[in-house]
């Protein structure tokens, strides 16, 4: 009998290489058999393969009509300095660099030019496939994305042609040292920050552009269906609320998808 196909991948284009998983399944076996002994990659699970990557802060200024400029991220950052006073606790520890603020901020929901990523492909498919599928979640794929660590050692901005107009930086890995975001060290998470309103799959096909061999960025699609299998098995290997949120929230949303999900 024939193979069945288990996966299906575009050529190689500006970096970036698409695969098409026929079901969640194979996630494991993909990894073994493609990404097991390579470069590192980051990962990041999204419930729509068709949601780009860019951070909150990117998206906000959009929608209320404001220019992604740095004179606006810093007052944007220095609003929240002002507003977290007495807000951290007592004797809260010092925040040194702007790195740190912009990582506490994320953990509080603040819009910032920050992406979250993992270093665990289960953590990124469990993002993946947390949400139920609603009118909110177009296409017909979820999608985790696969970044090539190293990309991000580019240091040199990508020259202007406009004068006035920011450059184009890289994206920059961060990975925060503070002891107030418990969330991170449980996720095995890294921040990666997109200091330039340009898109992370927009930056890679600019600075990789004629790339037919190294696979910056991979995305893989994989199907909606199976949602509910997908988290029983993810849970059975402790990758879970509780696990990746270790607070009473975490323990409440555990508790939640119990009872949504027969045989949690």
């Amino acid at each position: 009998m024939p193979r069945i196909v288990r996966w299906s991948k575009s050529p190689i284009k500006d970096g970036i290489q698409i695969v098409t998983l026929r079901t969640w399944k194979y996630f494991s076996e993909f990894l073994d058999n493609e990404l097991s002994s390579s470069w590192k990659y980051l990962f990041r699970g999204q419930a729509s393969s068709d949601w780009p990557l860019e951070p909150s802060l990117h998206r906000l200024l959009k929608q209320v009509g404001r220019d992604d400029r740095i004179v606006t991220r810093e007052h944007h950052l220095n609003m929240f300095h002002l507003a977290a006073r007495g807000r951290r606790g007592p004797n809260p520890p010092a925040i040194g660099s702007e790195d740190e603020w912009w990582a506490l901020g994320q953990h509080h929901g603040l819009a910032t030019p920050l992406l979250d990523w993992t270093e665990s492909p289960f953590a990124a498919l469990f993002f993946a496939f947390e949400q139920e599928r609603k009118e909110n979640i177009p296409g017909r794929y979820r999608a985790v994305y696969a970044f090539l660590e190293m990309a991000s050692h580019v240091r040199m901005p990508m020259s202007s042609v406009d004068e006035g107009i920011e450059p184009i930086y890289p994206p920059r890995i961060i990975r925060p040292l503070s002891d107030e975001n418990t969330r991170l060290v449980s996720q095995r998470g890294v921040l990666m920050l997109v200091r330039s309103p340009m898109r992370v799959e927009s930056w890679v096909t600019e600075t990789y552009k004629g790339q037919e061999k190294v696979r910056v960025l991979i995305v893989i699609q994989i199907p909606h269906k199976g949602r509910e299998d997908c988290l029983r098995f993810l849970n059975q290997m402790n990758i879970n609320h509780l696990s990746l949120f270790p607070d009473l929230q975490g323990a409440s949303e555990y508790c939640n998808m119990s009872l949504a999900i027969e045989n949690y």
